[in-house]
């Protein structure tokens, strides 16, 4: 599965105020969770964090992943069997 995001202008961004989302991949197998973190982890550099203040945090489980914005906005939240919390 693949997913398209537009890309934004870099000269569009100081006017995006809030940026908030939740994704999940399901039926994720074992050997490529490695790879969904290395990915992850790109939205977790300085880039983000520190320029925009867009802070994610990501949750790879056995057969699944979960990335979403905190503070997380969401009323629920559903926990991964066997997961870890980047």
């Amino acid at each position: 599965m693949k997913i398209r995001l537009m890309v934004i202008d870099g000269n569009s961004l100081p006017y995006l105020t809030s940026f908030k989302f939740e994704f999940t991949i399901r039926h994720v197998p074992r050997e490529q969770n490695n790879n969904i973190t290395v990915k992850f982890r790109q939205f977790q550099t300085n880039f983000w964090r520190k320029k925009h203040r867009w802070c994610i945090e990501f949750i790879v489980g056995e057969k699944s992943a979960f990335i979403y914005t905190i503070p997380y906005f969401s009323n629920k939240f559903g926990l991964l069997s066997n997961s870890k919390r980047y």
